[in-house]
């Protein structure tokens, strides 16, 4: 069984690192219009699969959106995802004017859905970051399977 956090990492056994990314996201009206709408991305390094997406200036109103770090990553090639979160590249002919690539993140549930466009160079730093922290494919050496297994137990 692997110990956690990974051997030759004691002096960041208990320490809490997140990598966050604020941008500026569009939410796409079905009219094609485009509104402005501030975003964060988050990484904590002891939740090693998860990525998070929330709206600081509306965070009374927009709930945190949690899924996969790897989807996100995915989603910047081809699209990806299945039920609540798909995330997929935009053409090159629907980039912005300045050329920069972009992708979609459709955000799903309760028969409520929101399309949001980003710019795929931010949130690609935003990742490289947290592969520093943690590489990917090195997710389970951070595993905290105690409390992982102590979560299940507690949704049941």
């Amino acid at each position: 069984m692997t110990a956690w956090p990974p051997a030759g990492d004691n002096a960041r056994q208990h320490e809490t690192v997140l990598v966050e990314q604020r941008l500026l996201l569009e939410l796409v009206l079905r009219s094609g219009e485009k509104l402005p709408l501030p975003a964060r991305l988050t990484y904590d390094r002891n939740d090693p699969l998860a990525a998070r997406l929330d709206f600081p200036e509306h965070a009374d109103s927009i709930r945190e959106w949690v899924f996969a770090r790897n989807l996100l990553a995915a989603g910047m090639h081809a699209l990806m995802g299945r039920g609540d979160v798909r995330i997929w590249p935009l053409c090159v002919s629907a980039n912005d004017d300045d050329g920069e690539p972009r992708m979609r993140i459709q955000l799903g549930g309760l028969g409520a859905v929101a399309l949001l466009e980003a710019p795929v160079p931010p949130v690609r730093a935003w990742l490289e970051r947290t592969w520093k922290e943690v590489p990917l494919g090195k997710e389970h050496e951070w595993m905290d399977w105690d409390l992982v297994l102590a979560r299940l137990l507690d949704e049941q």
